[in-house]
């Protein structure tokens, strides 16, 4: 956390107390402040194009009921794209902060989302990730923390698709446990 004393250019509030706490008030905490560190960013699992930073108050002090992450591009690898999926999560809300990426929706089709792009994803919504710039990232929220992914793989032989659940488990925003659930053809 930046403070007045650590940034002798930021400009200086006056002094003002509080007001009597409202039975209802909740305190903030040193942890819910997550500056970037060096090390903020860890590799993707299986996806080297990018990699993942947890914001991980957000699923801490929401018991759950939310999780938050920023993904960048990894500039050494060449982005990939991902299979077809849906997420079977209540609420994704993504805010592209630099670069731009070239996605897929049911219901839309394809979408290229540019700096400044907002956007919420219904629930359950099959989408794929197809291209990004080198500079791409965004910032995502998601209701609940944790919840399953189905992935769509294509079976070249018979020409049909063959869907696979995996249940990403999170502890305090991170990645703790990813678990294959179910498998139908």
């Amino acid at each position: 956390m930046s403070t007045t004393a650590e940034n002798p250019t930021a400009e200086t509030a006056p002094e003002v107390p509080l007001p009597p706490a409202p039975p209802e008030a909740t305190l903030a905490k040193p942890d819910m402040f997550m500056p970037l560190e060096p090390d903020s960013f860890k590799p993707i699992a299986g996806f080297p194009a990018a990699d993942l930073r947890p914001l991980p108050a957000v699923a801490k002090y929401s018991g759950g009921l939310a999780n938050a992450f920023v993904i960048k591009a990894n500039p050494e690898y060449k982005w990939q794209g991902a299979p077809w999926h849906m997420h079977h999560l209540n609420v994704h809300f993504n805010y592209i902060v630099k670069g731009w990426a070239l996605f897929e929706f049911e219901g839309v089709g394809k979408v290229r989302l540019e700096a400044g792009t907002a956007f919420y994803q219904p629930p359950r919504n099959r989408h794929r990730e197809l291209d990004a710039s080198s500079d791409f990232e965004v910032i995502a929220v998601e209701l609940p923390a944790s919840y399953p992914t189905t992935f769509y793989a294509l079976d070249p032989e018979t020409g049909e698709y063959r869907a696979t659940v995996i249940d990403a488990e999170t502890e305090g925003g991170e990645l703790t446990n990813v678990v294959k659930v179910d498998e139908a053809g």
